[in-house]
């Protein structure tokens, strides 16, 4: 398993694209972010795509970004897509941005965030509790919960957009 911790205070975006498997969001108090990522069929060829993964914090203006991006591995002649399964969890303060893009993997947040935009082809998408706007693009329907209107803007067709 692979394992990074950032020093994340003040507003933040998370930036994950993990081509199949499991993404777990945690959000906390506090200003670190952690990141784990794992994958099934621990091989020679899994433990290098884990290793090769990039994984960083970057400054974004007056926010910070934490980068997680796996690659998709090919082989042969690039016909055949490697069907590892990644599992990434990834803790954050409250209130972080979540930008995610999965081909097949099955998205669980527990805690609060603020916006929302995922690209999931196929899997789940779960938000507990979601204060800014949602732009999903799913082959499945979504499950987020929205903050009441005192703590963020209330659910409507201006707020979440989603298409299957």
């Amino acid at each position: 398993m692979r394992r990074e911790t950032f020093h994340t205070p003040g507003p933040l975006t998370l930036d994950l694209r993990v081509p199949s498997g499991e993404i777990t969001l945690e959000s906390v108090d506090g200003e670190q972010t952690i990141v784990e990522l794992d994958a099934s069929g621990w091989n020679d060829d899994v433990r290098g795509i884990v290793e090769e993964a990039r994984i960083e914090l970057r400054e974004r203006g007056d926010r910070h970004e934490v980068l997680v991006d796996v690659p998709r591995k090919r082989r042969g002649l690039g016909a055949i897509f490697d069907r590892a399964d990644f599992r990434l969890h990834v803790t954050a303060p409250h209130g972080a941005d979540v930008h995610v893009s999965t081909a097949s993997a099955d998205v669980d947040g527990r805690g609060r965030f603020g916006d929302l935009k995922a690209e999931v082809a196929s899997g789940d998408l779960r938000i507990a509790d979601l204060s800014g706007r949602a732009d999903v693009k799913s082959g499945a329907y979504p499950s987020i919960r929205r903050t009441s209107p005192a703590r963020g803007p209330f659910c409507d067709s201006s707020t979440v957009n989603s298409t299957r």
